[in-house]
C-alpha cells in the first residue's frame, strides 16, 4: 500500500530546512572525521546522518525529504572520507540510499506502539546499504567474494542506523506535540 498523501511539491521553506539539516549534519561529521579515528568516525558520520534525516522526514512528512537530505549530505561531505568513499561516487552512493529510504517509507506504513517503522526501517536498511554500495563502488568484483569483514561493518551499520533511529524517535515522540514544534511545521509547511 502506498502512501498517497506524502506526494506534494516542495516549498522553498522546506527546502531550505533540508539543506540546512544536510549542512550542519556534514559539519559534524567533518568535525567527527577530523578529529577521530576512522572507526569512530564512520559511526560518527552513519548516526549524524541518519538523525538528522530522520528529523527532516518528521518535520516535512512528505516523500523527497530523505532523498533530498541525501544528496545534500553527500554534496557537502564529497572531500571527507568518512565512509571509506569521496567524490562522486559518495553522492551517488547517497542518491541510492536515499532512494531505499524513500521506498520504504512509501511501502511500509506500519506502527507497533506508536513507532512507526517505515521510518526505523528504512533507516536501518539505508544505513546498511551505505556500506554495501560504497564498498561496490571501490571493489567491481566484490559480489563474487563477500568478506566477513564486510558482513560484520554492514551489521554495524545497521545497528547504527536502528539505534540513531529509534533515539530520535523518541526524542520526537516527546516534543512532537509541543506548541512551538507546531507553529514551525505549520510556518515551514506554507
Amino acid at each position: 500500500m502506498v502512501a498517497y498523501e506524502h506526494f506534494s511539491k516542495f516549498t522553498y521553506k522546506q527546502m531550505f530546512l533540508i539543506l540546512f539539516l544536510s549542512l550542519l549534519s556534514s559539519l559534524i561529521i567533518y568535525v567527527g572525521a577530523r578529529f577521530s579515528k576512522p572507526s569512530v568516525a564512520i559511526l560518527i558520520s552513519l548516526a549524524c546522518g541518519v538523525i538528522f534525516m530522520n528529523l527532516a522526514v518528521y518535520l516535512i512528512q512528505k516523500s523527497g525529504s530523505a532523498l533530498f537530505f541525501y544528496l545534500f549530505l553527500g554534496f557537502f561531505t564529497m572531500g571527507i572520507d568518512d565512509v571509506g568513499i569521496t567524490g562522486w561516487e559518495k553522492v551517488i552512493v547517497y542518491l541510492f540510499v536515499g532512494l531505499i529510504f524513500e521506498i520504504m517509507f512509501l511501502l511500509l506504513k506500519l506502527r507497533i506502539h506508536l513507532i512507526p517503522l517505515d521510518i526505523v526501517l528504512g533507516s536501518t536498511i539505508s544505513t546498511a546499504s551505505i556500506i554495501l554500495f560504497g564498498a561496490i563502488s571501490l571493489f567491481s568484483g566484490l559480489m563474487t567474494k563477500f568478506p566477513l569483514e564486510l558482513v560484520n561493518l554492514i551489521l554495524v551499520a545497521a545497528f547504527t542506523g536502528l539505534f540513531s533511529s529509534t533515539l530520535t524517535f523518541i526524542v520526537w515522540h516527546s516534543v512532537s506535540s509541543k506548541k512551538s514544534v507546531l507553529k514551525f511545521k505549520n510556518y515551514v509547511s506554507y
